[in-house]
């Protein structure tokens, strides 16, 4: 009799074992499961970043957030760059140019897919390869008229004034551009010296107002319509003359 009941205790206790076990492995699948990678997870081309679009003029790159900040450089209207940290009034950007903190102030934060900011990218370098070969252009214009006389009130193609030879040379090309000169205060967007591209616009003032624009030619040169005596010709934009009184640099 003791026999048969420790036989039957050995064959419980076996089984209720064997139930444990069984429901160890029933209740633990469930945990496995949820440290599995979400089949939802968006990775490659799809994957969002921040982007900033400088809203206007041309904008500081700083070392760290803070106006007193070292410049690194500077980012152009409508130009975009990877939005990377925020910290208070102030955002990392950085792109394949220059990177460091800009005012959130002077930019457009935005989300899209990593491909759609490449696409982005590829449309603003086709724009500027655009806008380099107008540029080109309009210097080989602007040479071509190199000799020819000062005279107030004309846009060629014989004589020009100042304001005249630019839109001149614009507008074959295919551009509208003002046709006096104080108009050039606000029109196109601003760039610096530095940043000077050939066919950009240079403004000069004599006073409080631009008086006086010619087109830039590269390495420091500038063609213009300059005086009745002296005709369309070729200046140094680093003249003692003409650099105390260059206003802004425009970009058409």
């Amino acid at each position: 009799m003791e026999n048969f009941h420790s036989l039957c205790l050995r064959r419980f206790t076996t089984f209720a074992i064997c139930v444990a076990l069984l429901g160890c492995a029933v209740f633990a699948a469930p945990v496995e499961k949820a440290y599995a990678a979400p089949q939802n997870t968006i990775t490659g081309d799809q994957a969002h970043i921040k982007v900033a679009t400088v809203k206007s003029g041309t904008l500081n790159v700083r070392a760290a957030a803070s106006t007193s900040s070292a410049l690194k450089g500077k980012l152009h209207a409508q130009e975009t760059a990877r939005a990377a940290a925020e910290s208070g009034n102030w955002v990392f950007v950085a792109n394949s140019r220059v990177s460091g903190w800009v005012s959130k102030e002077f930019v457009t934060l935005s989300t899209m897919s990593e491909s759609a900011y490449r696409n982005m990218k590829n449309v603003a370098a086709v724009a500027v390869s655009t806008s380099s070969a107008n540029g080109s252009s309009v210097v080989s214009l602007a040479r071509q008229q190199l000799g020819k006389r000062y005279v107030h009130g004309t846009a060629g193609p014989h004589s020009f004034d100042c304001s005249g030879l630019v839109n001149y040379c614009y507008s074959k090309v295919g551009k509208s551009v003002p046709r006096s000169s104080s108009a050039y205060a606000s029109f196109g967007n601003s760039v610096s010296l530095a940043n000077a591209q050939p066919g950009d616009i240079l403004c000069f003032t004599n006073g409080s107002r631009i008086s006086h624009v010619g087109i830039y030619s590269g390495g420091g040169m500038f063609v213009h319509a300059s005086t009745p005596q002296r005709g369309v010709r070729t200046d140094s934009v680093y003249s003692s003359y003409y650099s105390k009184r260059l206003k802004r640099v425009v970009r058409v």
